[in-house]
């Protein structure tokens, strides 16, 4: 079969286009507008205009194409092919309706007006009665659907992105599309092939009664269209009365409409409830006459401002049917319909009680201002900006700012400035400034302000956040005292504090005082009374920790409850034992007072051992002069028969037999030996100090007793290698001190043992010792070494180690006594130290 080549008019053509353009301007334009709101009206006309605008191109343009055959159409499809692009425009207008259309809405709706574009060729070619056959090329034909869709996303999307940009891009975007639509019906027709079915062709022709009933149908169909959108229009317009018919009627503020000569056309149901007329009463009436009488010149010259076409506002009061004043607040609004003015439209709100409101709060900011001008401390407010919103007087008295200096200014950079140092205060640092972040009230107990004179004054402030206040209210107030008189006494009050705290510390006396059973202060003295190394050991008690049970009477007392009756002044003694293992004896004097606001109790506590250890010395001092006396008396009455013996004897020395010669005169030197020693007990001795090697001294005690110590079984063990154990002493009366010791430590081994003699420097002293191994002396007994007449011993007589005391004593030295029961004991003697003259080495001191 032969193909069929057809020919374009290429008027029709350009008809066809500019048909395309036209159609494409109004769905333009309708599709910008539906951007904006969802409204049916727009989507049923854009797909309207826009399936007649489809298929008018189509129709023409094929009307264009002219074939060499005979040809007629079937109207049935030619009225399937509009509904079919009809339906599938309205749904694609359906989805780009709304504000912001997705990329998923525009693709869709692009993929049915292309399919839409695509349904109408297709069917329009069913439509032709030709004796050919129609083929179609997929390839093109799907090229044409992908072009058709591609053209409406680009047109639809163009004309969401620009459709404020005006008619100029509305223009270009109708030519896009309109070129689209044009290039989808050539691509169309150029995959559609025709072959010849029958000889002897015509041309293509479409009678005159076809192309009139075409004309017809078309006519038809655009009568159609125009009256459903009259019909929408209408209803639309029903809507539009409906609704401000409803914002009329139900509008909280009064409305009126008034003509050209002043009188009321129509009045809502607020406008009777405020004046208390009825809806009938007003209309017709002039507003004029409802003003209050003195305020109808001025509501006469807003109206004639309103009729010249200038809407304003203004507060005005009208006359209610009750003869009640009414305050309301009045805006006049010209109403001009096609530039012609047919009246005005009054909107009032009903100020009254904001009136009475706004009066009432004038009536309490008076009062809050006088409250704030006689207060006696300093009140200012700032806005959310920072800036001074009252300022009272007080606040000017004491920084010497006036109001109108500081009000809608910033306060900080006048009164707040600087350290007191001087150094500069910036303002994000200030605490007042603060609470407008922090919305919490902040309360500074010392800062510094300054005064317009450039002096300073300390103060305490607290700054208040107002919650919801309005940015020309104010957001914070700040009030402020000057403290600096306070302080000064404050300064002097610590300074006191101070100096007793001092004097309290120094006591010679420890106080601790004790509230609800707890050790709440102590001095220093406490501490070192108590042997501990800082206050927390005494108000801890850990200083009772390691005591005796003996011993703590201290800590009962301190532990003790108390009394809430005022208590007199109590004094007891008690002994307590240091940490170090010092025995001391304390007079506790117990107190009532307050201290810190609340009862306590004081204990006031004065070390007495040495006063203890003076009296023991006083009491053995007299016990010794006693036995002074005594002995002077005794040697006294012994010494003169002694004489007389001591020569009888010597007369009867040749009838007596020798040994016993030889006893009698031993017994008679002992008894004058014990006379001796009770006469310097009675009187002072003359004492020769020279300075003396005890190395030597005690190398002569260590011989003179070595044949006792041998019989006895005991072993003399010499500790000193030094040539500086000089002192200064009476030589014979040392050498008696030693003698004695020694023989009390062998006396005290009769089992036997060891006695040591130890010479070492201990400071400025030295210090010889003499140990033994024997039984040991009981702790309560070292206390009476040395009183006259006790004894350890069975024999002893008592005065031999009270003499050697009383020696050391003379040479200003001191005894030092430590015995442990079962292990022996050590006698210590300190004397001062002298050092050697320089010949001492030519004497040839032995040194062992």
């Amino acid at each position: 079969m032969e193909i069929i080549a057809g020919t374009y008019n290429g008027w029709l053509i350009l008809f066809s286009f500019a048909v395309a353009v036209v159609s494409s301007y109004t769905v333009v334009t309708l599709i910008g507008r539906l951007g904006y709101r969802k409204d049916q009206l727009r989507i049923f006309t854009s797909a309207f205009m826009n399936s007649i605008g489809l298929w008018a191109v189509h129709y023409i343009a094929l009307t264009a194409y002219g074939l060499p055959l005979p040809a007629d159409q079937l109207f049935p499809f030619f009225f399937l092919s509009v509904t079919i692009s009809f339906c599938t425009s309205y749904a694609a207008m359906s989805l780009f309706s709304g504000s912001s259309p997705g990329q998923d809405n525009l693709i869709a709706g692009s993929l049915l007006i292309g399919s839409g574009i695509m349904a109408i060729p297709f069917i329009g070619m069913q439509a032709l009665r030709v004796y050919t056959e129609v083929e179609y090329d997929p390839l093109w034909i799907g090229f044409a659907w992908l072009l058709a869709s591609v053209d409406a996303y680009s047109s639809v999307w163009l004309a969401y992105r620009l459709r404020r940009h005006g008619f100029v891009w509305r223009i270009a975007c109708s030519f896009l599309m309109g070129i689209g639509i044009i290039g989808v019906h050539f691509t169309f027709i150029y995959g559609t092939t025709f072959r010849s079915t029958m000889p002897g062709m015509e041309s293509w022709s479409i009678s005159v009664n076809q192309l009139f009933a075409s004309a017809v149908g078309m006519a038809a169909l655009f009568i159609l269209g125009i009256c459903v959108m009259m019909v929408l229009v209408n209803q639309r317009l029903r809507e539009a009365e409906q609704k401000f018919s409803s914002l009329f009627e139900n509008s909280p503020d009064l409305v009126l409409f008034i003509d050209m000569e002043g009188c009321i056309v129509r009045s809502n149901p607020k406008a009777s409830e405020i004046a208390g007329y009825d809806r009938s009463e007003l209309t017709g009436r002039k507003l004029i006459e409802f003003i209050s009488p003195e305020e109808r010149k001025q509501a006469q010259e807003s109206f004639i401002k309103a009729m010249s076409g200038q809407g304003h506002e203004l507060e005005i009061g009208v006359v209610a049917k009750s003869g009640k004043r009414v305050e309301l607040w009045v805006s006049s609004i010209p109403m001009i319909f096609d530039g012609i003015r047919e009246g005005i439209c009054v909107i009032a709100k009903n100020i009254t009680a904001d009136k009475k409101m706004k009066e009432e709060l004038k009536r309490l900011t008076e009062r809050h201002e006088l409250i704030l001008n006689t207060m006696v401390d300093g009140v200012y407010g700032l806005d959310m900006d920072r800036r001074t919103v009252f300022w009272n007087k007080a606040a000017e008295a004491m920084t010497g700012f006036a109001a109108e200096e500081l009000i809608g200014r910033k306060a900080h950079g006048y009164v707040h400035h600087s350290y007191p140092d001087g150094s500069p205060y910036e303002e994000d640092d200030c605490p007042v400034y603060s609470v407008l972040d922090d919305p919490r009230t902040h309360t500074i107990s010392e800062d510094m302000l300054w005064r317009k004179d450039g002096t300073s004054f300390f103060v305490e402030y607290t700054v208040s956040p107002i919650m919801g206040s309005s940015s020309d209210s104010a957001a914070a107030v700040v009030t402020f005292r000057d403290i600096t008189e306070r302080k000064r006494h404050e300064n002097a009050l610590l300074q006191s504090e101070a100096q007793y705290r001092t004097l309290v510390e120094n006591l010679p006396d420890a106080l601790i005082v004790v509230k609800e059973d707890k050790s709440v202060y102590a001095n220093d003295t406490a501490v070192r009374m108590l042997g501990g190394s800082r206050k927390e050991d005494v108000l801890r008690r850990t200083v009772f920790e390691k005591v005796s049970p003996e011993c703590m009477e201290l800590d009962r007392l301190i532990q003790a409850p108390e009394c809430e009756e005022q208590l007199p002044l109590q004094s007891s003694e008690h002994r307590f034992k240091r940490p170090d293992g010092q025995m001391r004896d304390i007079d506790i004097i117990t107190f009532s007072a307050w201290y810190e606001g609340s009862p306590a109790r004081y204990m006031l506590m004065r070390d007495v051992t040495e006063l203890k250890q003076a009296r023991e010395l006083i009491q053995r001092s007299e016990k010794l002069a006693v036995a002074g006396e005594l002995a002077a008396g005794i040697a006294h009455e012994i010494r003169n028969p002694l004489t007389a013996i001591k020569g009888f004897i010597q007369l009867m020395k040749e009838r007596i037999s020798p040994s016993y010669y030889e006893v009698i005169q031993s017994e008679i030197s002992r008894i004058e030996l014990i006379t001796g020693e009770l006469l310097m007990l009675s009187r002072p001795q003359a004492i020769l100090y020279q300075p003396r090697n005890m190395a030597v001294l005690l190398d002569h005690v260590a011989t003179l007793l070595e044949t006792q110590a041998i019989m006895c079984n005991v072993v003399i063990v010499r500790r000193y290698n030094t040539a500086s154990l000089n002192v200064s002493c009476d030589e014979n009366q040392v050498k008696q001190v030693f003698i004695n010791l020694v023989k009390n430590a062998i006396e005290a081994m009769p089992e036997g043992g060891t006695v040591t003699l130890e010479a070492r420097m201990e400071a400025d002293e030295l210090l010889i010792a003499v140990r033994d191994e024997g039984i040991g002396i009981p702790e309560d007994k070292l206390g009476k070494l040395g009183q006259p007449f006790y004894t350890t011993k069975d024999k002893g007589t008592g005065l031999g180690l009270m003499i050697s005391m009383n020696i050391i004593e003379h040479h200003e030295g001191r005894v030092r006594v430590y015995s442990q029961v079962g292990k022996g004991t050590e006698f210590q003697v300190l004397l001062p130290v002298v050092r050697p003259p320089e010949t001492a080495a030519e004497h040839g001191f032995p040194l062992n």
